[in-house]
């Protein structure tokens, strides 16, 4: 025996409205949608999400801006390209390399190498970086890897100092002593 639910004997639960979106395009980027608009609207603003932030502008052509902004996007491009830039050196530490949140003191090393990867993409496009910075930003780095040891104590983690030596490698500044 069925039990009545309402009035009309249950057929109020497959009443309802609803909506769907089809969204059609000749390119795969298309499914980038969401993912970049969670890139666009990152909640913080530590080194490690404005690097993520910035890394999708400096790999796309204008063509593949127009999924991150949803317009022709190409003309956006430079300009956040710079404001990125900008950002990652505003969170420069006196020691060179950059702090995990603007305004901070302490460098951090993942950090300064992840934004080195970045700004040496920003490089490659034509971006001009602020000379002075970007030197103390690659010395920083290097002063990190010399005379460490993966297996000192308080020395950098091997993950951290792999990736410095790759953005060191990439920024054509190795340093062979790393590894």
């Amino acid at each position: 025996h069925g039990i009545p639910i309402g009035a009309k004997g249950g057929t109020q639960l497959l009443e309802g409205a609803g909506s769907s979106t089809v969204r059609v395009a000749t390119s795969r980027l298309a499914e980038l949608g969401e993912a970049a608009a969670q890139l666009r609207h990152y909640p913080y603003g530590c080194v490690e999400q404005t690097t993520s932030a910035l890394l999708p502008w400096l790999v796309l052509d204008g063509s593949g801006a127009r999924w991150l902004t949803g317009t022709n996007g190409a003309d956006e491009v430079p300009r956040v390209i710079a404001r990125g830039v900008e950002r990652l050196f505003g969170m420069q530490t006196q020691a060179g390399g950059l702090a995990y949140w603007p305004g901070g003191g302490e460098p951090m090393l993942w950090g300064s190498a992840y934004a080195t990867l970045a700004l040496r993409l920003a490089e490659q496009r034509g971006v001009r970086l602020p000379v002075a910075a970007h030197e103390a930003l690659l010395r920083y780095l290097r002063e990190q890897l010399k005379g460490t040891d993966t297996g000192a104590a308080g020395g950098p983690a091997l993950n951290d100092r792999c990736l410095a030596a790759f953005a060191l490698a990439l920024a054509q500044r190795p340093e062979p002593t790393a590894c």
